[in-house]
Parts: structure tokens; C-alpha cells; sequence
């Protein structure tokens, strides 16, 4: 919001849904908002220090299944063009004073974002959750029914 950026102004749960003055809610929104950009593309990873020098980004982002796709790798994100791409954003973070990291991926993926310094990493996410919940319940289910 002004007088950091133009985004549009709503009235959700994060205004108390609409109770606050609206400069409240602007200063509170501009404080509190996590600005997080995806590396999905080889191009972004070419432009990774641009993109880490803006003011008001905090985290970058691999989304590693499309990156791989950016680099004709598709789904081998423990290949060497991706570790590089790992390495750059890392650095890129790290120069810039930004927070960067991934979804966990395998467990080889996982200790790469490890090794180079990652600080946020998505372990699992809604469909994950409800996926894993349901085949759960499932499971528990036709257990007691006796298959």
C-alpha cells in the first residue's frame, strides 16, 4: 500500500474485516506483508540478482518441478544444472539480505537446500495434507473392517 506500492485495498480478516482506520491497516499491512517471489524459470535464475535487489522482497522461492521443466530436466531436481540454480539463488539471497529455500522434495533435495543455507522450506501443503489425512483415514478404516 502508499506509500510503498498501489495494491488494491479490501476489507478481510487481516483489517478485522474492515474495523480498522485504513491507515492503520495500511501501515500494519505494509509491516507485516511476506513478499515472496517464485523461481520457477531458468530466466529468473539468470536475472536472480536483479530480482534480489528489489526493496520489498523477502523470500525467493525455487519451485522446484517447474524449474526443472525451464531447464529440460523435467522432475530431476538433483540434477547438476538445478544444484547450480540452487547455488545462485542461495548466493543471490545471501548478498541481498533475503530469506530463500523450496518445497522439502526428496531427501537428497532436501540437504542440498540444507547444505546451502536455506531458511524457510514447505514440508507439506494443503493437498499434501488432505491427501495424506484421507489415505490415512482410509487406511484406518478398511483395517478395522478387516482388509
Amino acid at each position: 500500500f502508499h506509500p510503498m506500492g498501489l495494491r488494491g485495498i479490501g476489507g478481510g480478516l487481516d483489517s478485522g474485516y474492515g474495523t480498522m482506520s485504513l491507515p492503520d491497516y495500511c501501515k500494519q499491512a505494509n509491516e507485516e506483508t511476506l513478499l515472496a517471489v517464485m523461481i520457477e524459470d531458468r530466466q529468473a535464475v539468470a536475472c536472480i540478482n536483479e530480482i534480489a535487489s528489489v526493496e520489498g522482497v523477502d523470500l525467493l522461492f525455487i519451485g522446484p518441478g517447474d524449474l526443472s521443466q525451464s531447464y529440460e530436466v523435467t522432475g530431476e531436481i538433483n540434477h547438476p544444472v538445478m544444484d547450480e540454480a540452487v547455488r545462485k539463488v542461495a548466493a543471490a539471497a545471501k548478498a541481498h539480505g533475503k530469506f530463500w529455500g523450496s518445497v522439502r522434495g526428496d531427501d537428497a533435495y532436501f540437504k542440498k537446500l540444507l547444505d546451502n543455507g536455506a531458511q524457510w522450506v514447505n514440508v507439506l501443503n494443503d493437498t499434501g495434507a488432505l491427501f495424506s489425512g484421507y489415505r490415512a483415514a482410509m487406511d484406518n478404516f478398511n483395517q478395522a473392517r478387516g482388509k
